[in-house]
């Protein structure tokens, strides 16, 4: 048992010291791969920096361009800050930027053009449609003249006949010997009217005469009045306003008189219009007569 016992510590303290000699290894190992890690992170970061480096040099090298005069469109000063914020483009895609713009320049000076005839051609439609309308409202003018007119059976079997190429009718001589007498009507009313336009003109001559007999008599009173001035009395004042109170009713009836004239003349004036247009009316193929416009024409620049 004692021998048994022995030989098992032996293998006891020999175990250990496998056991302790493995923990040294391991760790001894442990620390190898720790150092090794620490390398291995050492050389990355060395690689990512260079590779860092390589890509700055790469991308951001220094380059010296020469380029022609009138390529560069900076403002230059001589120092290279000038061309910080500047963007290098090939010559073919400026080319192209310019040919994109001048067929927007041509399209837009096109639609400009078709819009400038596109409103040329409204103004010149607006323009037909009002002298359409001014043609139109002439028409209903003319329509209406017509319409107002007043044509006898005489005047439109003459007018048939003048259609047929038949004017040589009896109808003709009998309408126009109707005219004849009708005109002749005309020509004595208008006679009578001139009649009473003379005797009107007769009357306020006359009226003009009184009124320069007053107007000389109102002369006279203050010529007399201011002889007086200085010697008036009781009885010349009450004759100074009787005179004078005859003297306004004179200027009353003056004013009256010629107030009654001016409307018996516009009358007359008035009625020899009607007349006109009567004969018009009645008569519309017939040239107006121009007596009674020429007569009441001197009366009114007379006057």
């Amino acid at each position: 048992m004692r021998r048994i016992k022995i030989e098992s510590e032996f293998r006891l303290k020999s175990c250990e010291l496998m056991l302790s000699d493995a923990e040294a290894a391991i760790a001894a190992f442990q620390r190898e791969i720790t150092s090794k890690r620490n390398v291995l992170t050492s050389i990355e970061q060395n690689l990512e920096q260079l590779q860092n480096d390589q890509f700055e040099t790469a991308t951001n090298r220094t380059v010296q361009l020469v380029m022609k005069r009138g390529w560069i469109e900076i403002q230059q000063s001589g120092r290279t800050s000038d061309f910080d914020r500047c963007v290098l483009i090939h010559r073919t895609d400026v080319e192209d930027i310019n040919a994109i713009i001048r067929r927007a320049g041509t399209k837009k000076l096109n639609a400009m053009v078709n819009a400038a005839l596109f409103r040329r051609k409204i103004i010149y439609q607006e323009w037909e449609h009002r002298a359409l309308k001014l043609q139109l409202r002439d028409l209903r003018d003319q329509l209406a003249t017509v319409e107002k007119c007043k044509i006898t059976k005489e005047v439109q079997s003459w007018l048939k006949m003048k259609g047929m190429k038949r004017t040589e009718d009896f109808s003709q001589m009998a309408l126009e010997k109707k005219i004849r007498n009708a005109i002749q009507n005309e020509e004595e009313i208008l006679q009578d009217l001139k009649n009473s336009l003379e005797d009107i003109e007769q009357r306020i001559a006359t009226k003009r005469k009184e009124n320069k007999a007053l107007d000389q008599q109102t002369r006279a009173l203050n010529i007399d009045v201011t002889e007086q001035h200085l010697q008036r009395d009781a009885e010349l004042e009450q004759t100074e306003q009787k005179a004078t109170q005859d003297r306004m009713s004179a200027i009353v009836e003056r004013a009256r008189l010629v107030r009654l004239v001016q409307a018996q003349h516009t009358h007359i004036l008035e009625l020899g219009t009607m007349l006109e247009l009567q004969r018009l009316k009645t008569y519309p193929t017939l040239t107006a007569s121009t007596s009674v416009m020429n007569h009441n024409a001197h009366h009114l620049l007379g006057n």
